[in-house]
């Protein structure tokens, strides 16, 4: 999923993933003030540290599968790419 808002980054900011605040905690907090970062915290920081390159075209070619909910295939590789001064960064 952070691989299609990340293609989409022109359409869609990142601020408007609101499951990230409303539904998935991403920081556990106790009644005595500990916290403790969930992985999905981990890799959601992972994607926002490198947002200021330009999003480019991946292609992907994998194996695929046929969903019937999608009515589509869908590949079992998802990908997206950004450039950052002059470096590509893969995604997968």
């Amino acid at each position: 999923m952070l691989n299609a808002l990340q293609r989409l980054s022109r359409i869609v900011p990142i601020a408007c993933f609101a499951q990230t605040v409303n539904v998935l905690p991403l920081i556990l907090a106790d009644d005595e003030g500990r916290i403790a970062l969930t992985p999905q915290y981990l890799v959601f920081k992972l994607y926002s540290e490198v947002q200021e390159g330009d999003v480019v075209n991946a292609a992907v070619f994998s194996p695929s599968y046929y969903s019937e909910e999608l009515d589509r295939v869908v590949p079992y590789v998802d990908a997206s790419a950004i450039l950052v001064k002059g470096s590509l960064h893969l995604y997968l």
